[in-house]
Order: C-alpha cells, then sequence, then structure tokens
C-alpha cells in the first residue's frame, strides 16, 4: 500500500495510550522549537488515528492550539 500523506484535525488524533515515554518536562522546549523554525515533522498516525510515532509533538501542537 502506498504511503498516504493527509492533513488531519488534532482532534482526529489518538495518542497511543501505552507509549513508554513520558515526556511531559520538554513538551515546553518543543513549543519554542515549533514556533521558531514551524511544524516540519510530520505526526505519523494509523488511519484509525492511533498515534504511532510524534506524541511529544501531538502535546506541543495542542497546547498551542494548532489545528
Amino acid at each position: 500500500m502506498p504511503l498516504q500523506i493527509e492533513d488531519w484535525p488534532l482532534d482526529r488524533l489518538i495518542p497511543y495510550a501505552k507509549n513508554p515515554r513520558r515526556n511531559n518536562g520538554v513538551v515546553d522546549r518543543m513549543v519554542g522549537a515549533i514556533r521558531e523554525f514551524g511544524f516540519r515533522i510530520p505526526i505519523v498516525a494509523k488511519s484509525d488515528g492511533l498515534v504511532v510515532d510524534s506524541h511529544l509533538r501531538l502535546k506541543a501542537a495542542r497546547r498551542l492550539n494548532l489545528e
């Protein structure tokens, strides 16, 4: 199946509940990076919205109230 890239609203994304990384302490740094450089690396999710990679970027995007 070919790679498919789509723009989704953040509320469609579902964080993986068993994500082993506990990175709440660095969300502010990611917020700063997104403000400085923009949102350059996408959030990777399955077709059902379950986040596979980029939980930290998702937290930062939500804190910034991005769509």
